[in-house]
């Protein structure tokens, strides 16, 4: 009965240690230990933004989200919990911006920094956002140039042609016999 007791009251303490340590991790992730202030932000899209996405200031991560949720038809709220040691640095006029977590990482918000004339942000301040540009746009941008690129490729082939048929001033000096007589010597 007594190896029953050691055995189960090592397992009830290793659990137990488990469970402190998953809280820590967890709630050092989410800024549960520190105090924070609150930034308000809206967007027009979210791009897949999530509650307890990362938000990062100069590369640091900062805090996290905290609500996303629709407005309306055009128009996303964002609350971003932010470390109030870091907010310090981040002034009222200071851009959110959504951007990806590596090429096709998870998506978090980044907040880009404003001149320092402005004043820090406080609890319950909202911070202006740029849209992001999104995967669509750079696909269309590259489908155009893709498509500019080919029309230029065609004029030069065309251009080359015409030189090679000794057609025009160019393909006159290279092909006209007259003409290069005197450029073998």
């Amino acid at each position: 009965m007594k190896n029953r007791n050691l055995k189960l009251g090592i397992f009830f303490t290793g659990s137990l240690l488990v469970l402190i340590v998953a809280l820590f991790i967890i709630g050092a992730r989410q800024n549960l230990f520190e105090s924070n202030i609150v930034l308000k932000t809206y967007f027009k899209n979210a791009l897949g933004l999530q509650e307890g996405s990362t938000v990062r200031y100069v590369g640091i991560t900062i805090g996290s989200v905290e609500d996303v949720s629709i407005v309306d038809d055009t128009s996303v709220f964002v609350s971003l919990k932010i470390s109030e040691k870091h907010a310090q640095y981040i002034f009222k006029n200071a851009t959110a911006e959504i951007s990806s977590d590596g090429l096709m990482g998870n998506k978090l918000v980044n907040i880009v920094p404003g001149k320092k004339v402005a004043k820090p942000v406080e609890d319950g301040d909202e911070i202006a956002s740029q849209e992001p540009v999104g995967i669509e746009k750079v696909m269309t941008s590259l489908l155009n140039n893709s498509k500019n690129l080919e029309h230029i490729t065609e004029n030069l082939t065309k251009i080359t042609n015409r030189i090679n048929a000794g057609e025009g001033l160019v393909g006159r000096l290279l092909f006209d016999k007259n003409t290069s007589e005197g450029f073998d010597e």
